[in-house]
């Protein structure tokens, strides 16, 4: 019956039935006729339907059951119950209790490296002493003992100034000392004079006092005349002037004495300029380095102060870096610093920190670091140079490197997977170095434990896709 399922065992009717139902004719939709049409359909087309499904039909084993939908015809076949013998194939029963099949992956083996993180910084080599020569005296060049480019040893000669005024000066200067010597000895010489005078002065003083008080007791007692008298009182007030003049002629040799000294002293201070006016005129070099422009020649007149070169110190560069200050905490004194010129970008050459400042300039919010440079033998670095540097602000001999092929992100953490026993095992990663293409894992351990990496392990880096949290059966597919 139609819209109904029958079930029932196949015989040659059931066979002869499904052929006939294919042979049969089918209704012409859209047309009206009133012709006979023959009974059976003998077209090319469902002959070969009818005969297929016989043979489908015929090969069905006894027992098997038949169902089927009305209209659409469709036949399948079901295992019997309750036959004998009658269980399901293995070919033709489902297997509940099979597991998927394994993806498949490419990995990468984690093994030890030894990696350094180095930051990157741009600036211009300079020497960290420099010297502007300059000239102290006024004077005309005559000679100028280097060249353009030369390196010079402290003390050596540079230059030279006509010495002849000074040397006269200096002469003249030296007579000056002579003569104030010579005054010197003349106001001794007074003094002595004065000293001597004064003594005598004073020996008469003292006679005439006495010869004074003599003729005023001999008054006293009439024995002597007023005209004595006052001889004896006018040779003591002699006697007394004397003295105080030779004490005035002692004041005044020993005020010149003083005097003559004095102007010894600054014949001998102008003795000592004049012989370092003498001394500026020969111009030498005050540290070792090199004259990387002249600007005399020779012949010019020289006013104090002008420039004459500069000495660089050359074996001694550096490179002065403005880092923002959230560097601070990366950067400390004796880190390594490599460094490349565009002028020998095969060569590699060194440096390392040996200032930081103390303070943030408060404009820019930045500070200096500043980097001494290996001694360079050959001399190949020049101030003034542009180079690249980079900072090693760490390092780690043994390092896991996780690739970043291999690395997921979920809500901004990163993990990978490793495979472990079959297995894709999710281990979220504890961020290092970070390099080009690679991830320092610094959750690591010896052996292998959930949630850290260990030497050995095989990182997915193709296949990562619906591996889920870990757990999914995989195959490693080598390339």
């Amino acid at each position: 019956m139609r819209g109904r399922m029958q079930t029932g065992k196949i015989t040659s009717t059931h066979v002869t039935s499904v052929v006939l139902r294919t042979l049969a004719p089918r209704p012409v939709v859209g047309r009206r006729t009133r012709s006979t049409r023959p009974l059976l359909d003998f077209s090319p087309v469902s002959c070969a339907v009818a005969l297929a499904l016989a043979s489908f039909l015929g090969a069905c084993k006894p027992g098997d059951k038949v169902t089927g939908e009305g209209e659409q015809g469709s036949k399948t076949s079901a295992p019997a119950s309750g036959q004998e013998g009658g269980g399901a194939s293995p070919a033709n029963k489902a297997e509940p209790g099979k597991s998927k099949a394994p993806r498949l992956v490419r990995v990468s083996e984690l093994e030890p490296q030894a990696i350094e993180e180095r930051l990157p910084c741009t600036s211009h080599i300079e020497a960290l002493h420099s010297v502007d020569i300059l000239a102290q005296v006024r004077g005309q060049l005559k000679a100028v003992a280097v060249r353009e480019g030369a390196e010079v040893q402290a003390g050596a000669l540079l230059f030279e100034l006509d010495r002849s005024e000074p040397e006269l000066q200096l002469a003249a200067t030296k007579n000056r000392v002579k003569n104030a010597e010579n005054q010197a000895k003349d106001a001794e010489l007074a003094i002595a004079e004065a000293k001597d005078r004064l003594a005598q002065t004073r020996i008469d003083l003292d006679q005439a006092k006495r010869s004074f008080d003599r003729r005023k007791e001999s008054a006293a007692q009439s024995l002597a005349s007023d005209a004595q008298l006052e001889d004896a009182q006018l040779a003591y007030d002699k006697a007394k002037n004397a003295v105080d003049l030779a004490e005035s002629s002692l004041r005044i040799a020993e005020h010149g004495l003083i005097k003559a000294q004095t102007e010894h002293e600054a014949a001998l201070i102008q003795v000592r300029i004049q012989e370092r006016i003498l001394a500026d005129s020969t111009i030498v070099a005050p540290i070792q380095g090199v004259i990387p422009e002249l600007l005399v020649r020779g012949g010019e007149w020289i006013a104090p102060l002008g420039k004459l070169c500069t000495i660089v110190a050359s074996d001694k560069l550096v490179l002065n870096l403005r880092r923002p200050q959230k560097e601070l905490g990366r950067l400390a004194v004796g880190q390594r610093v490599d460094i490349e010129v565009d002028a020998w970008p095969e060569r590699r050459f060194r440096g390392s920190i040996d200032l930081i400042s103390p303070v943030v300039d408060a404009d820019t919010g930045s500070f200096r670091a500043r980097v001494r440079i290996d001694v360079d033998e050959e001399k190949s670095l020049r101030p003034g140079m542009f180079c690249r540097a980079w900072i090693v602000t760490g390092t780690n001999p043994e390092a896991l490197l996780i690739p970043k092929e291999a690395i997921v992100y979920e809500a901004e953490q990163p993990y990978a997977f490793v495979v472990r026993d079959g297995k894709a095992e999710r281990i979220t990663i504890d961020r290092g170095i970070d390099l080009k293409d690679a991830v320092e894992a610094r959750n690591v351990a010896a052996e292998a434990h959930p949630g850290a990496f260990v030497k050995g392990d095989q990182v997915v880096v193709v296949g990562v896709d619906g591996l889920a949290t870990g757990g999914v059966p995989v195959q490693v597919v080598k390339s």
